[in-house]
């Protein structure tokens, strides 16, 4: 190994100490100015790891969710409707009177 090489590698394990530092930091803050102390940070831990999940869970299903059905792009059938939905004319729900 090279002493560049040792250099960063040491470099880098530095800086996740002083990352690991600064959030347990964060935590004995939280712990100081609540009144549960720390069943409040386990608490909150919890509540960020189910979050955490349930995301990770959702973003799976989703990449598996197959396509049911798909629209022809074409219509093979002969019936052109020129955009019209269906050949009934549309009415009111309220009224019934068609134009409005």
């Amino acid at each position: 190994m090279t002493t560049s090489f040792k250099e960063s590698l040491a470099k880098q394990k530095i800086a996740e100490e002083i990352q690991l530092i600064c959030y347990r930091q964060m935590l004995v803050k939280m712990v100081d100015s609540s009144e549960m102390g720390w069943k409040e940070v386990y608490h909150k831990i919890l509540r960020a790891q189910a979050r955490a999940e349930r995301k990770t869970k959702a973003e799976k299903a989703k990449k598996k969710r197959p396509t049911l059905y798909s629209r022809p792009t074409s219509t093979s059938s002969g019936n052109d409707t020129n955009g019209k939905a269906s050949g009934r004319p549309r009415v009111c729900y309220k009224c019934y009177k068609p134009g409005h």
